[in-house]
């Protein structure tokens, strides 16, 4: 899996990018995972988790979970001191 920073536009002469997760097809696949299907995101800690997208209740997943399928994903965050101008 990869973290990749792409530039997204420049405002007031600052840059600002999106970052893009690059799954697997084998580990999209296994999810039962479609391609264009809105997923929502939450950090807890040191992790990122990945579900589709009204799953997630304030204490976790909504109802039965029995179909939906899910995938944690740590993500290491490293912050520049400054602006990262």
């Amino acid at each position: 899996m990869k973290l990749q920073r792409h530039f997204a536009y420049e405002y007031n002469r600052r840059k600002h990018y999106k970052h893009v997760i690059i799954v697997p097809e084998e580990d999209v696949e296994r999810l039962g995972w479609q391609h264009g299907q809105e997923l929502e995101q939450r950090v807890d800690g040191d992790k990122l988790m990945l579900k589709p997208k009204g799953t997630f209740t304030e204490s976790g997943l909504k109802g039965d979970t029995g179909n939906v399928r899910t995938r944690e994903v740590p993500l290491e965050i490293h912050k520049k001191s400054g602006h990262g101008r």
